[in-house]
Formats: structure tokens, C-alpha cells, sequence
């Protein structure tokens, strides 16, 4: 505080954001599982603490050193689920999980976002890159996140955390699984009705 204003102070990180590293193309195995386990963590801290991020996104991803991989996560902006109800038609965009455009709230909403931007490291490209909210919103009610190019181990876990239903969705026990290597982990198939 300082003459009646609030400020709040961020850390400067030189490495910059993970969009500007993800404009250089695809994740190596090894940054994208270091991703993964960062990203977990860093989630699962917050949800302890019964917070939701709900607004992650490569831009919302600081990295603070590359080796061993270290990140920050920023803009906590949307997290009061007030703002997220009232603005669900506006926020409705590439990182959103389907559900939140109906207002349910949920951590489940943060992995679903882990999944995509896990995806969007993977190929180097967002699957609905190029298409506006509403389309993107149509595409995710008729069939399931696109997941062509994504090859084993990843393509269990994208297809766990990218789940439609947000009950099914995997999260940090699953995670936790498939980072130490679990091979009897499945992720269930996705039905569209």
C-alpha cells in the first residue's frame, strides 16, 4: 500500500511465458513431462488451498529457469467464481473446460486446461487454433478434443484429462500415476451420445 493505492509486486522472470517458448514449436518429451509435473503440482497447491485458477493458459504460465524446469503461475484474475459466472459467454475460449460455459465450477476445470495446453506442447499447434469461442463451444458439445499426432505415453493422458464429463476427468491422483510410469492406467474412452 502506498498513498491509499494497493500494489501488487511480481517476480521478474526472464525466460518470459510458456506461449512465447510454445511459439518456437513443440515441447521435447522431457520439457512436456516436466510441464506436466509442474503444472500438476503447482494445481494441486492451489486446490489444498481451495483455490481455482480457471483462466490457465501458456500465457498464464511464467517459467522461471528452464533446467530443472521451475514455472510460476500469474493471473489469478478470474479465480472468484463470481466473475466466471458472470462472464461465462465472454470467457468461453480455447482453454476453458466445456462445463464452466454452463457454470459449473470445479478443479476439474483446472486439469482439463493442463490438458490442452499439455496437448498444444505436444504439437506445436492448439487443436481448435483459428476458430472463434462459439465454434470452439460447439465442437467440444458434439465430439471429443481432437488428438491426432499425439502418440503414446501421451496420448493416456491427454485422453484422461481432456474428458467431456468433468466427474471422469482425471486429476492429480491420475497424474500422479502416469508420471511414475503406472502401465495399468487407463483412460476410459470418450462416448459421445
Amino acid at each position: 500500500q502506498a498513498d491509499g493505492y494497493g500494489y501488487q509486486l511480481l517476480e521478474y522472470l526472464a525466460e518470459g511465458s510458456l506461449r512465447q517458448r510454445l511459439a518456437q514449436g513443440p515441447l521435447a518429451n522431457e520439457q512436456a513431462r516436466m510441464l506436466v509435473k509442474e503444472l500438476s503440482a503447482a494445481l494441486a497447491f492451489l486446490h489444498r488451498r481451495y483455490i481455482l485458477h480457471l483462466d490457465l493458459k501458456p500465457e498464464n504460465v511464467l517459467i522461471r529457469q528452464w533446467q530443472p524446469l521451475q514455472i510460476a503461475l500469474t493471473d489469478f484474475g478470474a479465480a472468484p467464481a463470481v466473475a466466471i459466472r458472470a462472464t461465462t459467454a465472454d470467457r468461453a475460449g480455447p482453454y476453458q473446460a466445456p462445463e464452466v460455459a454452463t457454470g459449473v465450477i470445479s478443479a476439474a476445470a483446472d486439469y482439463w486446461a493442463l490438458g490442452m495446453i499439455l496437448l498444444e506442447a505436444l504439437t506445436g499447434k492448439h487443436p481448435f487454433a483459428g476458430l472463434s469461442a462459439m465454434v470452439i463451444m460447439y465442437q467440444l458439445t458434439a465430439r471429443a478434443v481432437p488428438l491426432a499426432g499425439v502418440v503414446e505415453p501421451w496420448l493416456t493422458l491427454c485422453r484422461g484429462l481432456l474428458l467431456r464429463d468433468p466427474q471422469q476427468r482425471w486429476g492429480p491422483a491420475e497424474v500422479q500415476r502416469w508420471l511414475a510410469g503406472d502401465t495399468g492406467l487407463r483412460a476410459p474412452i470418450e462416448v459421445i451420445a
